[in-house]
């Protein structure tokens, strides 16, 4: 759903400017292009059809499309009453962007002799404000579930107009449209209005505050919504509105503080999908590591899926830069397990603290009663670990006894090992084993060079085993692992080949 395309504007062919019927720009695309392979066969031979007969072909051929694109086509009436309703009553699917018309009545005289019609694209058309529903509305969008009308000028009070009309509206794109807020007054709810609707995308506009988005919140089905590019800098907290929000996109929004993605913690749904530009200041991959934390019930991220892998280690970085900023801002050199002795300005800006210092352990535990040490004094972190070579060329040697600061980093560690045991640090591979007792033994692989003892939950007794690098098996699984994505990627484009030829095929 955040895949949105803005087409490119060009002027319609000169041949066209006069504007056609739709039934003549429908011939002209569908039928008249082919009409050299128009041929019947008798004997053994091949017969151009004429008359009858061949005007009989083009009426089946027309009769049996179910997706059209009369895009840039320079359609610019309906033609005689009734003549589309026998001409091609199976249109599900029809684009009428960059057309010649701009009034509301000409492309309801168009769709409501399609009854079939579910999905209508006007992208591009200057459609003209109508106050009230053209008289065939009714009848025009029926069964409508999809309506696109991005670049149209069109505003939320116009589609409210025609509301009576979509009872089945499903999905509505507005991008582009130069809307500020969408405007309700003197009208029902919209929640009266469009029952049904599930995704509304509201690209590129100019919406700057979340007030101006008040008919959408109580939309019992709205299930994604779309606010790419608006003027948005920050995130309201949500608790009884967009019942059924899960999928939401505010990339290229002006959001500058990430106290700010807080609120979409409070969504009732809850969210699950998410797009998001990085926050200033930081890089895309930094950003996500920011963001993950504060969002537990995320499951997707800017397309990319949150694996729990990613969601532990984003967890533990935060609660290492939350322990952090307590020392450094707030003077918190300990504090106790469940978190009730923080300062209030800190869980306002970092709520989640509490829960994951429960699941990942508290960084700066109390100091044990007795214990020297006044205000502002540092109570120092350390851990009993073992290293251990498993490396070929050291094996035999003893294992060390160490007490490291949790604080330790991994090229820290590496380059100790590399004292102790002779083996070059960018030729190791360290794992950590953490024996929890009752046979639950954690194996971790120290992969982040950046990462410390205390991100990787080593604890006093951890093990630290240092192994020698496989240069030529690590390029041999890089390769496959290189040759299996370009093989799924390849059979992904024959997939979608496949599914065009059999939508072709049925049409």
């Amino acid at each position: 759903f955040f895949g949105l395309r803005i087409m490119s504007s060009e002027p319609c062919d000169g041949g066209k400017a006069a504007g056609r019927t739709f039934a003549e720009a429908l011939k002209a695309k569908y039928v008249d292009d082919a009409e050299e392979a128009v041929h019947m066969v008798r004997g053994g031979k091949k017969v151009e059809m004429v008359g009858m007969a061949k005007a009989q072909s083009h009426f089946a051929a027309c009769s049996q499309l179910r997706s059209v694109s009369l895009r840039e086509e320079a359609v610019s009436s309906a033609g005689p009453d009734g003549e589309l309703k026998d001409l091609c009553p199976r249109i599900t699917q029809l684009d009428l962007s960059m057309s010649l018309f701009s009034e509301w009545q000409i492309v309801t005289d168009i769709c409501s002799q399609l009854v079939a019609l579910a999905s209508l694209d006007l992208s591009r058309n200057l459609l003209a404000p109508a106050p009230v529903p053209p008289l065939n509305a009714c009848h025009a969008f029926q069964q409508l579930k999809c309506l696109v009308l991005n670049r149209t000028k069109v505003q939320w009070d116009q589609v409210v107009a025609l509301a009576s009309a979509l009872p089945e509206l499903e999905e509505l794109n507005m991008a582009t449209n130069g809307i500020t807020h969408l405007r309700n007054e003197g009208a029902p709810g919209a929640a009266f209005l469009f029952p049904k609707l599930k995704l509304v995308n509201l690209t590129e506009n100019e919406i700057a505050t979340w007030d101006a988005l008040q008919p959408l919140e109580r939309l019992p089905e709205l299930g994604t919504l779309v606010l790419a590019q608006n003027q948005l800098a920050t995130i309201p907290a949500i608790t009884d509105q967009y019942p059924s929000l899960t999928s939401l996109s505010l990339a290229d929004n002006p959001i500058v503080e990430l106290g700010s993605i807080n609120a979409l913690n409070t969504f009732p749904a809850p969210l699950r999908a998410l797009r998001l530009s990085p926050i200033p200041g930081t890089t895309g991959p930094r950003s996500r590591m920011m963001i993950v934390p504060r969002l537990p019930r995320l499951q997707v991220l800017n397309a990319s899926t949150i694996t729990a892998k990613e969601r532990a280690d984003a967890q533990k970085r935060y609660v290492k830069q939350c322990a952090a900023t307590l020392e450094e801002k707030h003077g918190v050199q300990h504090h106790k397990d469940d978190c009730s002795d923080l300062p209030p300005t800190f869980l306002a800006t970092d709520p989640q603290y509490p829960a994951l210092v429960q699941l990942h352990g508290n960084p700066l535990p109390e100091r044990p009663e007795g214990e020297a040490g006044g205000a502002g004094t540092k109570v120092s972190q350390t851990v009993s670990v073992t290293l251990r070579s498993m490396a070929a060329g050291s094996i035999n040697k003893p294992e060390k006894q160490k007490k490291l600061p949790l604080d330790y980093t991994v090229v820290k560690l590496k380059m100790l090992l590399q004292s102790l045991y002779g083996l070059p640090a960018d030729d190791q591979r360290l794992i950590a084993r953490v024996d929890h007792g009752g046979g639950v033994i954690d194996t971790t692989p120290l992969v982040d060079d950046f990462g410390d003892l205390q991100f990787y939950c080593v604890t006093d007794g951890g093990v630290i085993e240092m192994h020698e690098r496989d240069l030529k098996a690590e390029a041999e699984e890089a390769a496959k692992q290189k040759a299996e994505q370009e093989q799924r990627v390849q059979q992904q484009l024959k997939d979608a080949d496949d599914r065009q030829q059999m939508q072709r095929a049925a049409r």
